[in-house]
This record gives structure tokens, sequence and C-alpha cells, in this order.
């Protein structure tokens, strides 16, 4: 059951990042720091995951994971 749920958390985290990636593409190499941040945001959400046994390892991701998204956001804004 648990890797059935670190699976899905994955899966839910890759399609977000794959979907920003196609919102960007059309603007070449100036998309670049959003892919990047958007992809953070998936690394940290996975890894806060895996580690969520740790609750200061589980906090200081998803707060990094939080800031991404914010800095993607905002970049998207941009």
């Amino acid at each position: 059951m648990l890797l059935l749920e670190t699976q899905n958390i994955y899966t839910s985290a890759m399609n977000a990042a794959m979907q920003v990636m196609e919102l960007v593409r059309p603007i070449g190499n100036d998309g670049l720091p959003i892919i990047r941040s958007s992809g953070s945001v998936s690394s940290n959400l996975l890894e806060a995951w895996q580690n969520r046994i740790d609750g200061d390892i589980y906090h200081d991701k998803l707060r990094a994971a939080r800031i991404d998204a914010v800095d993607t956001r905002d970049r998207i804004k941009e």
C-alpha cells in the first residue's frame, strides 16, 4: 500500500511538472527558469513524502516545495 501511495504522489508531481513544461515550451529558453522551479517543486514533494516519518525533513521539504511553487507561479505571471 505504501509503495502505491508513493507512486501516486510521484506520478502526480511529475504530471504537474510536465504540464508546466508544456505551458512554457512556446517561450523557448526564457522558460527554462520556470521549468527548473517547477521541477524543484516536484522533487521536494517527492522527498517530503519519502521522509514523512522524519518530521524535520518532511516539513523542510514541504516548505521548499511551497517556495518553489510560489516562484514558479510568479515567473509564469511575468
